[in-house]
């Protein structure tokens, strides 16, 4: 008996509706914004930090100027809705429409940690599209970065 614990894509039975709820918090966490009330407060206070007084600028104040740009100017990652349109994707018979998704998810969401759900959906998806070749080499990359990754077995059995 595998020691694998059971994937809830890959039970027969419906969610449980504990499990929709659970989703439902964490998108709805995920979009909740601070006022902009709240980010003029942050604004004013972040302000002299961000603005050097002197050629050599505070210890911190470099890596986090350059952090507040790169988040003004990249997109928005909403890693976990991504990852579950393409496993819908994916599991209504959609391969390409999960490739897809799956390569939006690489270009935005670069500092993701879905990436060992991430990869297994495209690996499945590329196995129904009928690019069995590409999924195997993909699968053996996966193996290789997740050697004990919960999604192994799935992954080595789509990619046989």
């Amino acid at each position: 008996m595998s020691r694998d614990p059971i994937r809830l894509a890959d039970q027969s039975d419906p969610p449980s509706p504990e499990a929709d709820l659970m989703r439902g918090l964490i998108r709805a966490q995920q979009n909740v914004r601070p006022t902009a009330a709240k980010m003029d407060e942050l604004a004013g206070r972040l302000g002299p930090i961000l603005e050097p007084k002197s050629p050599s600028p505070a210890p911190g104040a470099t890596w986090l100027s350059a952090s507040v740009a790169v988040a003004a100017v990249a997109p928005r990652c909403d890693e976990v809705m991504l990852v579950d349109d393409a496993d819908t994707a994916l599991r209504s018979g959609n391969p390409e429409r999960a490739l897809a998704v799956v390569r939006e998810i690489e270009q935005r969401c670069t500092a993701g940690v879905l990436v060992q759900e991430r990869e297994r959906i495209a690996i499945e998806a590329l196995t129904k599209a009928g690019r069995v070749e590409q999924a195997r080499a993909r699968a053996r990359a996966f193996e290789a970065r997740f050697p004990t990754s919960p999604h192994l077995r799935r992954v080595r059995q789509v990619a046989e």
